[in-house]
């Protein structure tokens, strides 16, 4: 029996983690900071790509365009299919005069402001009971006698992080920082761990900014898009053994036993992202929509109005969270 016992807290350990202090890299096998670093370095990649899309997509009805049509199509497929020729296309864009208009979008949109919130809620169980079976023989019958113990455990960690970047800062990171990352692969078991779709909350905050015009009732401010993602992971297990002897001429018999482990664990994490774009987006939808003509007025439109996109994304990310936040820059 008592290879029984030992065999079973084993495997309760092995289902529930035993840990004092629960963590993400208990099971996960990743730490807090590679979580962030994989976000913001999946950010970085989804930024190229959102960017890369947008000049695949340009036109222009003036037969003249035609050969700047065709570099802006060929510096965004360049994107689309590796990120890493962001900051290569961008000065090329930049010298090509013909096409002030679109590099202007290009340096405005770099500017935006991300703020990023971690939350990760860590639940563990882990219960652990037993029962014994006494029999005494009695003159004339038999005696039993029931005994029942338990040891129930529960340990809970909430850890937060806040850090902001804006589109040009992921880009200044040290090529080390995303190094051996896997960015395109997700973990169906704990997501956080993996690709969370960073691309499609870029890609749908770029389109937004540029075409749907959120800021047109309120033409001073910033166009801004907050976005909360939430994974909960539970791993629970429970182990039963029993054993049953048979009485023998002994005055007091063990007859049964009983081990009852109950161990649980619960992961929920949060990922809110706030993103805010650089100065009045009414300017880069003027430029949009004119295609090759800048106007004057667009142009002065994007002068900036004193307060970075970064530091209005953490204004907004705090008022989201309903809670004043420090922010701390990781690299």
């Amino acid at each position: 029996m008592r290879s029984s016992v030992l065999f079973a807290s084993v495997a309760a350990c092995a289902v529930g983690g035993c840990t004092t202090h629960p963590s993400p890299i208990d099971f996960a096998g990743v730490s807090t900071h590679n979580i962030v670093r994989h976000v913001r370095c999946e950010a970085r990649d989804a930024v190229a790509r959102a960017l890369g899309d947008w000049l695949v997509h340009r036109h222009s009805n003036d037969p003249r365009s035609a050969e700047g049509v065709e570099m802006l199509h060929g510096f965004g497929e360049r994107l689309m299919a590796n990120p890493l020729e962001l900051p290569a296309v961008r000065a090329e864009l930049k010298r090509e005069r013909r096409l002030a208009s679109f590099s202007e979008v290009f340096e405005t949109t770099m500017k935006t402001g991300l703020a990023y919130n971690f939350e990760f809620d860590i639940t563990e169980k882990n219960d652990l009971s037993a029962e014994i079976g006494l029999t005494r023989a009695l003159t004339s019958s038999i005696g039993t006698l029931g005994v029942t113990t338990a040891l129930n455990r529960s340990r809970q960690n909430v850890r937060t992080f806040d850090t902001s970047d804006t589109f040009e800062k992921l880009w200044e990171l040290q090529p080390r920082y995303c190094e051996g990352l896997d960015l395109a692969s997700d973990d169906k078991i704990y997501p956080m761990a993996g690709n969370v779709g960073i691309d499609r909350t870029v890609a749908a905050f770029f389109s937004l900014a540029l075409t749907d015009n959120p800021t047109a009732k309120r033409p001073s401010t910033s166009s801004t898009m907050t976005e909360q993602l939430k994974f909960t992971t539970t791993v629970s297990g429970n182990l039963h053994p029993s054993i049953t002897y048979t009485p023998a001429n002994a005055p007091v018999t063990l007859t049964t036993g009983k081990l009852l482990s109950d161990n649980s664990r619960t992961d929920i994490h949060k990922l809110t992202i706030n993103l805010t774009a650089a100065g009045d987006t009414r300017a880069l939808q003027q430029i949009v929509f004119q295609s090759w003509n800048r106007s004057a007025a667009a142009t002065t439109l994007l002068r900036s109005d004193g307060i970075d996109a970064e530091t209005a994304a953490r204004a907004g990310l705090a008022t989201y969270l309903g809670r004043e936040i420090k922010f701390q820059l990781v690299q």
